[in-house]
C-alpha cells in the first residue's frame, strides 16, 4: 500500500566532513509496499493491485508506468509530491543511510480505501506495510477480520513492526526480521529480556509472545535464510506447541541490489500461498524470487524466470 521513487547512490570511499564525494547514481521504483506489489504482478500475470498515493508529476508519472494497470484509480493527488527514498550504500552494497519523503503517506485514507472496498473485498489475501497511516491500517484490519480476510503484514522496520497492535488487532501472516520481531515483543512486555547467543532460541522466545495476534510469522534471516513459526495444528490456546521450520539458502557471489530482495522473497512465498502450495514450496518460490531481485540493478525484476504456475517446478 505504498508507492514510492528509490534513488539509490554508490560511493567507494568517504568521509563524513562535508566534501563531496564521487558516486554512481541509480533510480528505480521502491517502498516496500510497492515492491511486493509489483512482484506479485509480476508473477500472477498482472493478477494484483495497488492502492497508495502518489504524486501529480513526473515521479508520479515514472512510477505509474512500471507496471501498467497496477495502481488503483483515484490514487492521484495533485499538487503532491511523490514519496521518494534516497538510500546511500557502501562499495559492498550494504545501505548506510536512507532518506525519505514521506508526507504524501498520509494520502493514504480511510475515505480512500472505501472507494475500493470492492476489490478489497474480492481480494483472496490483502497485504500492508508499515507505511501507512495508523487510521487508516485500523479500518484495514478491523474490516479484514470482519469479512474474515487473510492479511500478510510486511512490518518494514522495527519503529513501525507494532503499528497493528495499538488496537489490539490480530491477522494471518507477518514478516518481520529479527530487530522487528523484538520490537514485538517488546510491545506487549517492555521488560523482557530474551535476546541469547543462539538466534534461534531467541526467536522461538520472542514469537511465543506474538503468536497471540498472528497466526504464523516469516522470521527473515538476511542471507541465513528463514524461519517459519506456527502453533502446531493451528491451537492457539497451548503456546508451548510450536511447528518451526528453519528453512537456509545458498548464498550468492555476486549481488547487484540488496534492496528489494526480501520484499520479493514475501512476494514469492506469497504468490505459493495463493495457489496452494506446502509452505516449503512457498519458501523455495520466495527465495527463488529474492535471488533474482539480488542479481539486478531494479528492486523488483522485470520478468521473473519461475515456472511458478506448477507445483511440480518448485522443489
Amino acid at each position: 500500500m505504498l508507492k514510492r521513487l528509490g534513488v539509490f547512490l554508490t560511493i567507494i570511499a568517504y568521509i563524513l566532513d562535508g566534501s563531496t564525494h564521487a558516486c554512481k547514481t541509480e533510480q528505480c521504483g521502491g517502498g516496500v509496499g510497492r515492491n511486493i506489489a509489483e512482484a506479485l504482478w509480476r508473477l500472477r500475470g498482472g493478477r494484483a493491485r495497488l492502492l497508495t498515493a502518489i504524486g501529480d508529476d513526473a515521479d508520479g508519472q515514472y512510477i505509474d508506468n512500471i507496471a501498467p494497470g497496477l495502481i488503483l484509480s483515484d490514487c492521484l493527488v495533485k499538487s503532491a509530491r511523490t514519496a521518494k527514498y534516497a538510500a546511500v550504500f557502501d562499495a559492498k552494497g550494504e545501505c548506510l543511510l536512507g532518506l525519505g519523503d514521506m508526507d504524501i503517506h498520509n494520502e493514504i485514507t480511510v475515505e480512500l480505501v472505501k472507494r475500493h472496498i470492492n476489490v478489497l473485498k474480492q481480494a483472496p489475501l490483502v497485504v500492508i506495510d508499515g507505511n501507512i497511516p495508523l487510521t487508516t491500517m485500523d479500518y484495514i484490519l478491523g474490516l479484514c477480520k470482519e469479512i474474515r480476510k487473510p492479511v500478510f503484514f510486511e512490518p518494514t522496520d522495527r519503529r513501525k513492526a507494532i503499528k497493528p497492535f495499538h488496537a489490539n488487532h490480530s491477522f494471518t501472516f507477518a514478516s518481520p526480521n529479527l530487530m522487528e520481531l523484538r520490537a514485538m515483543a517488546n510491545f506487549f512486555k517492555p521488560d523482557i529480556n530474551t535476546i541469547k547467543t543462539n538466534e534461534l532460541d531467541e526467536i522461538i522466545e520472542l514469537s511465543k509472545i506474538i503468536l497471540q495476534f498472528v497466526t504464523m510469522l516469516i522470521v527473515t534471516r538476511g542471507s541465513k535464510g528463514v524461519i517459519t513459526i506456527k502453533h502446531a495444528n493451528n491451537e492457539k490456546r497451548n503456546v508451548k506447541q510450536l511447528d518451526v521450520q528453519v528453512y537456509s539458502t545458498d548464498i550468492l557471489d555476486t549481488v547487484e541490489n540488496v534492496s528489494g530482495a526480501g520484499d520479493c522473497f514475501a512476494s514469492g512465498f506469497i504468490h505459493g500461498m495463493l495457489q496452494n502450495f506446502t509452505e516449503s514450496q512457498c519458501v523455495t518460490v520466495g527465495f527463488e524470487t529474492a535471488k533474482q531481485a539480488l542479481s539486478c540493478k531494479e528492486n523488483v525484476p522485470l520478468k521473473f524466470n519461475i515456472k511458478a504456475n506448477s507445483k511440480n517446478n518448485v522443489s
